[in-house]
């Protein structure tokens, strides 16, 4: 860039990782210019062991010229938290593993993070938290101590929340844990407390084949709007969910939504009951990653072909939105992530379209092509046309 020449301000700021290792910052121009996107700050050096599983960072985070925090899940229970302008290593962690792991030694080699999230603070001068879930079932929550102008992470507490756990969400208090795993049913945790409040329960059987759906939740989020209850009602609530009844909990109201590897997407309200409220088919894999709107009306949906549509939860119908290979997808502060992803959507989709139909046209052209030459060799023998038989057909008669 050349000394008279200033850089162009960032719109958006984005940040990508890969099962190498590596992580790279993107930014896109002020328009915002997507086809001007650029890469702009390379992190880390390319290691097969060192790969990403899990990437989490406050939405102010990534804002050109604010100070901020990245989380970086990698391969094993390792979790390191990076400085969001220069990608500085602040701290590396391990999560906590089980007291008596299940599969031995072989299994926990295998054991990944699934899923790692700030708490939000309600009152910004509490030192910042992290939570680390990994596959084998184990929550571990991070805290950050200062001392002077210094400060230090390290794991303040850990529990066990199920078998496994393949993804997570917090509540906007920060006070409670949404957890999915492979064959369990979705479950919110008191997180201070690391007890469990509420279970959910699966959808009801399919009508025709009376078969039930094997739990495996792949995505979870809260909706906007959810309310929680008080300390004495949670405790209620976590009687409540020791019964494993049907009936839903006053104590703790919160709505979410699920996606499965069935590819359903679920709506629950726990004060309505365990069961699904809704149940939305989208497309035929497994739901990849949810992200409701500000007003909770509206939730995005991504599969595991790159596809995205939006569930309307007034309708109860999932709408496209976007068709086509989705390449990339940023939540914003308004409903412009919409706009963003749609920008980003292959541009042959439309043109692969146009060239279907007209292969259609072409074919139904040349069928009618076919019918006149008949007519015109009738014609030419002096015969008159008769419809529908061909010329060998027209000379028996």
């Amino acid at each position: 860039m050349s000394a008279g020449k200033q850089q162009q301000p960032a719109a958006y700021r984005l940040l990508a990782a890969d099962e190498l290792g590596v992580l790279k910052v993107v930014e896109v121009p002020d328009g915002p210019k997507w086809a001007d996107a650029a890469v702009v700050q390379t992190w880390g050096q390319a290691d097969k062991e060192q790969g990403v599983t899990c990437v989490a960072c406050p939405a102010s985070s990534l804002q050109p010229g604010v100070a901020g925090l990245v989380a970086v899940g990698r391969k094993g229970r390792r979790l390191d938290v990076l400085d969001a302008a220069t990608g500085t290593q602040q701290a590396s962690l391990t999560a906590a593993a089980p007291e008596k792991p299940a599969g031995g030694a072989a299994a926990a080699s295998k054991v990944q993070l699934a899923a790692v999230a700030f708490v939000q603070q309600q009152d910004g001068g509490s030192p910042p938290q992290l939570v680390a879930a990994t596959s084998d079932g184990m929550v571990s929550v991070c805290s950050c101590s200062s001392s002077g102008d210094s400060s230090s992470w390290a794991v303040s507490r850990s529990f066990q929340a199920g078998p496994s756990i393949t993804c997570m969400a917090i509540s906007s208090s920060g006070r409670h844990l949404l957890l999915g795993g492979e064959g369990v049913q979705p479950s919110i945790w008191d997180l201070a407390a690391g007890s469990k409040l509420w279970q959910a329960k699966g959808g009801k059987p399919h009508r025709q084949t009376l078969l039930v759906d094997k739990p495996f939740t792949t995505a979870v989020a809260f909706l906007p709007g959810s309310s929680s209850s008080s300390d004495s009602g949670a405790k209620q609530a976590a009687a409540a969910a020791a019964a494993d009844e049907d009936a839903g909990d006053a104590a703790v109201k919160l709505r979410f939504v699920a996606g499965s590897a069935a590819s359903k997407v679920y709506v629950y309200d726990t004060a309505a009951g365990r069961r699904p409220q809704k149940e939305v088919i989208f497309g035929e894999t497994r739901i990849t990653a949810l992200a409701p709107e500000r007003d909770g009306m509206r939730v995005w949906a991504a599969n595991g072909t790159g596809h995205m549509q939006v569930l309307d939860m007034s309708t109860n119908k999932m709408m496209d939105a976007l068709k086509g290979a989705v390449r990339q997808v940023a939540p914003a502060a308004a409903d412009a992530a919409a706009a963003a992803g749609a920008a980003a959507v292959e541009e042959h989709a439309g043109d692969a379209a146009a060239a279907a139909a007209g292969e259609v046209k072409a074919h139904k052209k040349k069928k009618s092509n076919k019918k006149g030459k008949r007519e015109a060799d009738a014609a030419a023998a002096g015969e008159a046309p008769l419809p529908g038989l061909s010329k060998k057909k027209r000379q028996k008669a």
